[in-house]
């Protein structure tokens, strides 16, 4: 494989043997890709990285859809740039990045954030009904589903006073 260098020079860098694999299964990929088109490493230009990223939406595998999702299309391109920085260092600079000056995809991160121990103090703070106090502090520290929460009521709640041996008084429910 013609990045055995690169990867050998990564695994030193990272730990993390899914990124390895990534990296390996992108190049290997891109190897093919290079085969197929009669071209060698050196020669590729920008307009080759481009038909790299349509070769694979062709060739795609297990992924659903027409089309790569932006941020794997993303990770393609990072990975390629990563690997011809790698070449233009190891080549006195005669390799030069093609990747380089490629647009890279806008990648949307919808994914839920966890809300910061300031943001929920504010909150708290603004909650005035001591049972909405009661059931938000309940849904966010026990881990109870939402609709778990509505189905409590004060009838399902069996409270316990004990008072330790210092004379201490602690509820339990």
């Amino acid at each position: 494989m013609i990045a055995e260098g690169f990867l050998a020079s990564l695994a030193s860098e990272t730990s993390s043997s899914e990124t390895l694999r990534a990296y390996r299964q992108t190049l290997t990929r891109f190897e093919a890709f290079l085969h197929e088109s009669k071209l060698r490493v050196t020669q590729v230009k920008r307009s080759t990285v481009v038909e790299f990223i349509n070769y694979l939406t062709e060739h795609k595998g297990r992924t659903a859809g027409e089309m790569l999702a932006p941020a794997t299309v993303a990770r393609q391109l990072a990975i390629l740039a990563s690997f011809y920085d790698y070449l233009g260092d190891n080549s006195d600079g005669k390799i030069k990045n093609p990747v380089e000056r490629i647009k890279r995809p806008k990648v949307s991160n919808d994914l839920p954030r966890a809300v910061d121990d300031q943001q929920l103090a504010t909150l708290l703070d603004g909650i005035t009904d001591l049972r909405d106090k009661a059931m938000l502090l309940t849904f966010i520290y026990s881990g109870v589903r939402l609709s778990e929460l509505s189905w409590l009521n004060k009838d399902s709640i069996t409270s316990r006073k004990r008072t330790s041996p210092a004379g201490e008084v602690d509820y339990y429910g």
